[in-house]
């Protein structure tokens, strides 16, 4: 990191990462750019998790190079009197692997839920079971992992 006096410690970076929202994923792409979309991560047992579509760009990319690039960031802050923006931020590296198990799938999406619909975990795990359906949503539903090789974060917060 250029800027050490922003850089923080991997506590504060796991911080960020359980607080975040939506993070930008980039993936390198078969035309030999990069690619960037959005996913709605979680946090759990030291790895990150997002589900997506069974097919696509994403999955494309992911299946040829797993090695990823995930970055956000929160508590963003104008400071007009500086003509500045303060916030936090964090940068992952990491090598993702598609879960392929149904059992897996299912808790990953039981504890995406959690995250994402707390109010509604009664009718996600209803859902997730397959009630009143054919299919279960484990086998229409991507669930990747991706294991953190290396995590810097900074904070702009605690400045000026």
């Amino acid at each position: 990191m250029r800027r050490k006096e922003y850089e923080k410690d991997l506590e504060f970076g796991l911080e960020i990462l359980k607080r975040s929202g939506h993070m930008a994923l980039a993936t390198f792409g078969r035309d030999g750019y990069p690619y960037v979309i959005f996913v709605s991560p979680v946090y759990y047992q030291d790895k990150i998790y997002f589900h997506c579509a069974m097919e696509g760009e994403k999955i494309d990319n992911l299946r040829k190079n797993p090695k990823v690039c995930l970055s956000c960031y929160i508590d963003e802050v104008l400071k007009p009197e500086f003509i500045t923006l303060h916030f936090d931020s964090l940068v992952i590296r990491g090598t993702a692997r598609e879960i392929i198990d149904e059992k897996r799938k299912d808790e990953i999406l039981l504890v995406l839920c959690e995250k994402w619909f707390p109010d509604h975990l009664e009718a996600a795990k209803k859902t997730i079971a397959g009630e009143g359906k054919q299919v279960k949503p484990a086998g229409f539903t991507g669930i990747w992992e991706i294991t953190i090789d290396a995590l810097s974060c900074k904070s702009k917060r605690h400045f000026w």
